[in-house]
């Protein structure tokens, strides 16, 4: 975070930041709170994109994909905002 001091790159240090808290949340989800049985399904539909496959999944899990969802889509907004539409689209592969 200390390269991106400018306020010019407040947005992007917030953007970062919420991705940052996801991405624990989602580190803490695999290491200590599910199983192999409930994380292959939830990797494939990450992998994916395909929010079908979290159906038969725990309400946990389905929340953390939504939540997954609606920050990258937060993000798409913020680069197309930018003149940058196509960043996001990395981010998701």
């Amino acid at each position: 975070m200390g390269m991106y001091f400018e306020p010019k790159y407040s947005q992007g240090r917030r953007l970062l930041t919420k991705l940052i808290a996801v991405m624990s949340l989602g580190d803490d989800t695999y290491d200590n709170y599910a199983t192999y049985e409930e994380l292959a399904p939830f990797t494939e539909a990450i992998e994916r994109w395909d929010i079908d496959l979290v159906s038969n999944l725990p309400e946990c899990m389905q929340k953390l994909y939504a939540l997954y969802r609606y920050r990258f889509d937060e993000i798409e907004e913020a680069f197309a905002a930018g003149g940058r539409p196509f960043g996001a689209v990395y981010a998701k592969k």
